[in-house]
Parts: structure tokens; C-alpha cells; sequence
């Protein structure tokens, strides 16, 4: 569906061993992902043709033009229905926008993947579990989701799992605090 808003994701590669490989390869295709991932893929949602994994990202370096670019549109063109706080990401095609402010998201001027904010608030929950954070809303506020132009493709009867990945990027409370006291 192109035009809306979605995670990155794609098909399972007969050369993939599962859908966790699959994630990393998806990720690297479409986004260029070179160095940045402090917390590797985790599963932490499945449905009948589709894996949902979070990952952790920091200080995210990319490729000058990810392999599969053709599978996103031109971020720019979204940012006026995107929240204030988004920002374009150095991915083309992606942009960074604070989970608390996905809800600003006027879904008439700029469609989102269906279930898109559910997954996403089922990551922030899962990636807090991961880090020993309280699953707190308020947390949840601080971290950053990268959200994309991009298309998802249905899998056929021949075709192996979808695997559709959420990437966030986090600065806790916690750390914050720490800093500000050092």
C-alpha cells in the first residue's frame, strides 16, 4: 500500500535460517543499518504469517542508499502530517518520530499500516522488559520509533513467514538522571 506509514518488514529468504535472520537482512536492506544495535532482534509478538521483533538502537550508523530504497517513498512528503517532533532519519525513506506523539498522527491525511500502534506500544512494553524498566507509559514517552514508507508484501500458500519489524531507539529516564547527577 504505498503512501502509508509502516514498519519495516518483508519475506523470508529461502537462504534465511529463521525470522529472526530474516529481521536483520530486512533491516539491512531497507534501511542500510551498518553499526547501532545495542539489543539484538527479539520476538515479542506472532501471528498466523507474521513474526514482530524489537530491536535497540543507538547512535544508528547507515549505508549512503540502502539496497532495496525502491521499496520507500520520500519520507518528506509525510513530515507535514507527522507530528512536530519527527524528524527525518539519515535512511531515506524513514523517519524518527517519539512514540508518545504517534497519536498525533491524522490518519486521514496520512494513512498508517493497520494495528501499527498497537505493535508499537507492544515493543516499548517488550524493549522496557528487556532493559528491567517498569512498563510505564510515562517511560514509553522518551523512546523513539522509526517509522516507514514502505510496503508490506502478502505471502502465498508457496510463500514462507512475513516477519514485520519494529526498530526503537531509547534514551531511559533512568540514564538521564544519572547523567544530569554526574
Amino acid at each position: 500500500m504505498p503512501g502509508h506509514l509502516a514498519t519495516v518488514g518483508g519475506m523470508r529468504d529461502k537462504s534465511d535460517l529463521d525470522s529472526r535472520h530474516t529481521t536483520l537482512r530486512e533491516v539491512g536492506e531497507e534501511t542500510g543499518l551498518l553499526q547501532g544495535i545495542v539489543i539484538q532482534p527479539a520476538k515479542f509478538a506472532e501471528g498466523a504469517k507474521c513474526d514482530w521483533y524489537v530491536m535497540l538502537v543507538q547512535q544508528p550508523l547507515f549505508k549512503q542508499h540502502a539496497e532495496s530504497r525502491f521499496e520507500c517513498g520520500d519520507i518528506r512528503q509525510a513530515l507535514p502530517w507527522l507530528p512536530a517532533t519527527a524528524t527525518v532519519a539519515d535512511c531515506f525513506g524513514h523517519a524518527w518520530v517519539p512514540v508518545g506523539d504517534l497519536q498525533q498522527i491524522d490518519e486521514q491525511q496520512q494513512p498508517l499500516m493497520g494495528g501499527l500502534l498497537n505493535r508499537v506500544w507492544q515493543a516499548v512494553k517488550h524493549l522496557q522488559y528487556l532493559e528491567g524498566l517498569p512498563s510505564n507509559p510515562k517511560t514509553a514517552t522518551t523512546r523513539t520509533t522509526r517509522t516507514t514508507t514502505t510496503r508490506r508484501t502478502p505471502t502465498t500458500k508457496q510463500q514462507q513467514t512475513t516477519t514485520t519489524t519494529t526498530t526503537t531507539t531509547t534514551t531511559s529516564n533512568k540514564k538521564q538522571q544519572k547523567q544530569q547527577k554526574s
